[in-house]
């Protein structure tokens, strides 16, 4: 195929897979920017297994972003895997316990959100009126205590 544009879709091995996601310069400009184009991504299982027996004996550095997606990746499919060999009322049940999680996070995540915003107001509230105060300032002489 000659014209880049008319690709969907693009098989990736080992090298340019990790050149890819390590943003190494020996992947050349036009390829990376196929790469990072609105294209399909393919890289076959046996390359994730070789990337991870390499970086499980330290042959190999992922950078965190990819560490923590793959990471995630092999939780989802052992939940996945987990999920299938459940009766369906069962799957059911993980379902509303997901959504459960789901709106849990939300509401702690609004609960921080909610506790920054007073602890913001309760500060600007205690500090008001003080930048225009006429009290003297106090020098570090003042503030040193004695000890007798």
């Amino acid at each position: 195929m000659s014209n880049l544009s008319e690709i969907t879709r693009l098989l990736l091995d080992t090298n340019a897979f990790l050149y890819f996601i390590n943003n190494d310069s020996a992947l050349s400009k036009k390829a990376k920017s196929l790469l990072e184009s609105e294209i399909d991504l393919v890289i076959i299982a046996a390359s994730l297994w070789e990337i991870a027996i390499k970086f499980s004996i330290s042959k190999l550095s992922l950078p965190a972003s990819f560490v923590d997606y793959y990471k995630s990746m092999i939780a989802a499919e052992q939940i996945n895997s987990k999920l299938q060999e459940l009766p369906t009322l069962y799957q059911q049940e993980v379902l509303h316990f997901i959504e459960f999680l789901s709106q849990k996070a939300m509401r702690e995540g609004e609960a921080e959100t909610e506790d920054k915003l007073w602890t913001d107001f309760s500060l600007a509230q205690a500090m008001r009126g003080l930048e225009d105060d006429d009290t003297p300032e106090y020098t570090e002489a003042d503030l040193k205590e004695k000890w007798r």
